[in-house]
């Protein structure tokens, strides 16, 4: 199963915070559109990358799954191994 790009930041943030995801301190609506990421991610005919900010956090979300906290692959979301971390 291919996870959500925005879930799968969700998921990236909190690794690298190092807490469960439900006790994240920042909503990602406030600094990003979930629309245009999930557009973006749908978008499979080129090789692509988005980068933005976060307090706290550099985020890059990659076309090949790759999700970066401060440059540091923190998630994949076509990775299966990836995908029970607590988000529901």
């Amino acid at each position: 199963m291919v996870e959500g790009a925005v879930e799968g930041v969700v998921k990236a943030v909190a690794s690298a915070r190092d807490v469960p995801p439900k006790q994240l301190d920042v909503t990602l609506q406030n600094h990003i559109s979930g629309d245009a990421i999930r557009r973006l991610t749908n978008h499979s005919s080129t090789p692509w990358q988005l980068s933005f900010e976060l307090p706290e956090h550099d985020i890059t979300i990659e076309s090949d799954g790759g999700i970066f906290v401060d440059g540091e692959l923190e998630y994949n979301r076509f990775d299966e191994e990836s995908e029970d971390s607590g988000l529901p």
